[in-house]
């Protein structure tokens, strides 16, 4: 080895050594970018009668700065971050309208229980009435306008979570030509580092979106879903496609993979903002959607109950104030019957509706009901030819064929669907049906209630009915027989039910007689006035208010607690990257440290040539 030869190789290792640094500084604030640091080697020399001379030094390698278990805490925290990001920001902006001024359903509610004290103060004005019908489209309006929020938000969500599968199969695209490009530089024996960082920062990009383990094979890294749903394999890419749920063309539901071999993607097996939005999907919209369209069932069944109790100015039985939704069935595109199915649903028992929906289905011999949000089986209670089920009235198909199946939504729609059901002022029933009355010569302490309308239909519900006391503790309806006084007891009769308590005389009277001509009378007005405060869900335990308020405060508690989780998530987030940036991030002061050593040595290692010239004119001079 010649000392020119020993200086040449200086010069050339730190020549590469000054790029490396230089390629560090230009790259310090690049995404996903990991520090390369220079491993110097000695070239051997040759034998002399001294010993063995050094030949000088090579670049041995340019080693890539990265720590694997801090690389997949940080993409684990990504995934975990936006996930919860997503679902905080959804959930917010649903918490945002419902319960905002303008939007929430206690005002117009209140303002037409109000209408109808006032009507009931004066059954026959006409200001009064209008002010009924007017607060009553002002309801129907409110319910009309928060479904539409909801289903604004819906659409959004669906261009979210399709934006979402477009960058998904992007990033997976990326990742499989990247494992191609750096097997092919392995295999020509270049070291791919920013190949290696490009495919790692693609891969954590990719966690944003899903949350994903990732596999050495070789040189390429394969990726897949947590339960081992591959995405990527090699240079092979399983796509995220975006269709249609066979029951609802308007539902959109993701699948993984080719061809016959697709796996739906759910919250529970997707991960990162895919899973945040599907969650908010059914943990959040879905049922806020529902529990709205149940709040509008009940109040519309509410009302229009106590409406066909009342008479109008006309005598008539009151019709349905409000027309409300019916109970949506869905048959799947694969059922057998599809042009002449005719099973059908009804509502049976509002006060016994849930939220949740249904799937049913049929194997040839037995029909099974499967609650979607828990998974749980629901009872069908046969009823004739029908089943019942959680105030549901299901008329099966006789022709249904094994593998049939429907979507059940019984109350999705109740608030888009919510409309009046009359414009006519006059036929506003504000008049009881019926008056209780004792006769004024009656010698006992008898007293009569009002009566209660069971059955509007009842076609004997206005015919008049006498109750003669025949002794103190018997009494006759029309001159029926004798039947047993109870104090107290309901007595049904015609389709209205009524009470007489204390202690009548033999010979008392009382009588029941239409209020047909009432027009002054404005006791089922006094009636609807508080509808919104009767019991009409959970088996008559909750009001249409509570529940509104319950819906509120449901999703108002969601938010907060995801918000409270998002920064929770954050700060572990921000954690994770700053261990990552320190194991492979680059530091500008190092790296000028390194710079200026470098460059010394490079000019010291030029030095050498300046020697050897002078050794070998010193040489050529002496032998002149």
């Amino acid at each position: 080895m010649t000392i020119e030869s020993i200086g040449l190789s200086a010069l050339a290792a730190f020549q590469r050594a000054l790029s490396v640094t230089a390629h560090n500084i230009t790259n310090a604030n690049t995404p996903g970018y990991s520090r390369q640091t220079v491993l110097f080697s000695n070239l051997p020399g040759n034998l002399s009668p001294v010993g063995p001379l050094g030949g000088g030094v090579e670049l041995a390698a340019v080693r890539r700065s990265f720590d694997s278990l801090l690389y997949n805490q940080l993409r684990q925290a990504t995934s975990n971050f936006t996930q919860t990001e997503v679902r905080a920001e959804l959930t917010t902006l649903v918490d945002g309208f419902l319960g905002a001024d303008g939007f929430d359903l206690s005002a117009p509610i209140n303002g037409f229980s109000s209408a109808w004290q006032d009507l009931s103060a004066d059954p026959t004005s006409v200001a009064a009435r209008t002010a009924v019908l007017s607060s009553a489209g002002s309801i129907a309006d409110r319910f009309n306008v928060l479904d539409q929020r909801l289903n604004d938000v819906r659409d959004d969500l669906g261009n979210r979570v399709t934006a979402y599968a477009r960058e998904i199969n992007s990033l997976s695209s990326q990742i499989a030509d990247l494992n191609r490009r750096i097997n092919d530089q392995q295999l020509a024996g270049d070291g791919p580092n920013d190949l290696l960082d490009l495919r790692n920062q693609a891969i954590l990009q990719l966690s944003e979106f899903l949350d994903v383990q990732v596999v050495q094979d070789g040189a390429s890294l394969n990726v897949s879903l947590t339960n081992g749903s591959a995405v990527v394999t090699g240079v092979e890419v399983n796509e995220v496609t975006v269709g249609r749920s066979s029951f609802d063309p308007r539902q959109i539901e993701l699948t993984l993979g080719r061809g016959s071999s697709n796996q739906r993607l759910t919250a529970q097996n997707a991960g990162g903002r895919l899973a945040g939005a599907l969650s908010f999907l059914d943990n959040v919209l879905d049922p806020a959607q529902n529990e709205l369209g149940r709040v509008a069932i009940a109040l519309a069944f509410g009302v229009n109950e106590q409406h066909q109790r009342g008479l109008d100015l006309d005598g008539n039985l009151g019709l349905n104030l409000f027309n409300q939704a019916a109970p949506q069935l869905l048959p799947a595109n694969s059922n057998s019957n599809l042009l002449t199915d005719t099973t059908s649903i009804s509502f049976d028992d509002v006060g016994q509706l849930t939220s949740d929906e249904y799937q049913l289905d049929f194997d040839g011999a037995t029909w099974t009901l499967t609650n979607l949000r828990t998974g749980s089986p629901v009872p069908l209670t046969p009823d004739g030819a029908d089943f019942l089920a959680d105030g549901l009235r299901i008329s099966v198909d006789p022709g249904a064929a094994a593998g049939d199946s429907y979507l059940i939504r019984p109350t999705r729609q109740g608030a888009s669907e919510l409309a009046l059901g009359i414009t006519d002022p006059r036929q506003l029933a504000a008049a009881a049906a019926l008056n209780t009355t004792a006769n004024s010569q009656n010698l006992g302490n008898g007293q009569i209630s009002a009566a209660q309308i069971l059955d509007p239909a009842n076609p004997a519900l206005l015919n008049d009915v006498d109750i003669v006391f025949t002794s103190p503790t018997t009494y006759s309806i029309n001159g029926s027989p004798d039947i047993a006084y109870v104090p107290g007891s309901d007595i049904d009769v015609n389709g209205w039910r009524l009470s007489i308590s204390g202690s009548p005389d033999t010979g008392d009277s009382f009588t029941v007689r239409n209020n047909i001509g009432g027009v002054g009378d404005g006791g089922n007005a006094g009636l609807l006035g508080a509808v919104e405060r009767l019991n009409t869900l959970e088996n008559q335990t909750l009001s249409v208010l509570d529940a509104y308020q319950q819906l509120v405060s449901s999703v108002g508690v969601q938010a907060n607690s995801l918000n409270a989780a998002t920064v929770v998530q954050g700060n572990l987030l921000e954690d994770a990257q700053t261990r990552q940036n320190n194991a492979s991030g680059v530091n500008l002061d190092e790296e000028a440290i390194n710079l200026q050593r470098f460059q010394q040595a490079y000019t010291a290692a030029a030095e050498v040539f300046t020697v050897a010239n002078e050794m070998f004119d010193t040489l050529i001079r002496s032998v002149r």
